[in-house]
């Protein structure tokens, strides 16, 4: 979820904040994350119908160039590994 101060804090020492967030935790802070910072990527931590209907509320105002989500785990690969995809700029609205 959102932790302001560290992410913050993080910014402060040159680091490069990722925020992931549950499809939940996009509703409520997604807006606020992106009109807070300029070029961090949120990162939606699922694939339900509910993530998808967090990506489609933050296209409206988040260009699609910082919004990602979670792919569905894959049984071939290694269980510690987990793959994002970026959206496409072809989604922005």
């Amino acid at each position: 979820g959102p932790l302001f101060p560290l992410a913050t804090e993080l910014r402060n020492r040159s680091y490069r904040v990722i925020h992931l967030l549950t499809a939940s935790q996009a509703h409520e802070w997604g807006r606020v994350i992106a009109q807070q910072s300029s070029d961090e990527v949120i990162v939606i931590n699922d694939h339900s119908p509910a993530a998808e209907s967090a990506i489609n509320s933050l296209l409206a105002t988040t260009p699609s160039t910082r919004l990602a989500q979670r792919e569905a785990d894959d049984p071939e690969t290694t269980p510690d590994i987990i793959t994002i995809r970026m959206l496409e700029a072809s989604t922005d609205h």
